[in-house]
């Protein structure tokens, strides 16, 4: 009955927000020709070559969902995954933990800015959600754990009702829930920079990045097993 009870729930969640995607923008990438590449040991290997699409990122019309709840703030898409929900934000991040954007009560919640944020141009905005056992809701960034997988799917959309961004998917891993990755107020520059210069230092991924320049960032968090408390965390540069 309990297991019943579940799958109930997450189908609602899982049906609601598939309801909601008719009010996102299609985009996909392109894809090159595959390209070869060398390694270091001189061997000769072929890898998918993406690029941003031709034409310039549409502009997303938020009217439908400002009608459903006003709490809505961006929708996020990460290509070639599931992750392609409405982002909401209020000043208490326990709103939405078991609240769907339609305000039903349901484990999936929803995709919430952090509380401190003031706006996309921060130079960390945080966006908590949860790792749902059926795929949904942020559940999908557990797989940048995989280097194949992050190589793959670098790539995503913010849109928000004035801007839309481009994601580029730069740092992946695992971290304590206080580990400071979701720090968004800073006391000073030098503070901020350490702040950057550790999160370069903790990524697995090293992708040529330096702290200098690298704000504004978007920070994605979801729950991990790996020990008690764990956060997987997934980094992306924000670009118009």
């Amino acid at each position: 009955y309990k297991l019943i009870q579940i799958f109930l729930e997450y189908k609602a969640g899982s049906d609601e927000y598939a309801g909601l995607t008719q009010y996102a923008p299609t985009v996909t990438l392109q894809q090159t020709d595959t390209a070869t590449e060398t390694t270091a040991a001189g061997e000769i290997t072929t890898a998918d070559s993406w690029v941003k699409p031709d034409t310039s990122l549409p502009l997303m019309d938020f009217s439908d969902l400002e009608a459903i709840n006003g709490d809505v703030k961006a929708w996020l898409t990460i290509f070639d995954t599931r992750i392609n929900y409405p982002v909401v934000q209020t000043d208490d991040d326990e709103t939405y933990l078991h609240r769907t954007f339609e305000g039903k009560s349901n484990a999936s919640g929803c995709l919430f800015i952090s509380q401190y944020n003031t706006g996309f141009d921060d130079s960390n905005t945080v966006i908590y959600g949860h790792n749902m056992k059926n795929g949904s809701m942020f559940h999908d960034l557990v797989n940048f754990k995989d280097e194949e997988f992050f190589q793959k799917h670098r790539y995503g959309v913010l849109y928000t009702p004035e801007k839309t961004y481009w994601l580029d998917i730069f740092a992946a891993y695992v971290v304590p829930a206080d580990g400071g990755f979701d720090q968004v107020l800073f006391s000073s520059d030098e503070e901020e920079a350490a702040y950057f210069e550790k999160l370069l230092e903790r990524a697995p991924q090293q992708l040529g990045y330096t702290a200098d320049g690298l704000a504004p960032i978007l920070t994605l968090s979801t729950c991990t097993y790996e020990y008690n408390d764990a956060r997987f965390v997934v980094h992306a540069r924000i670009m118009e």
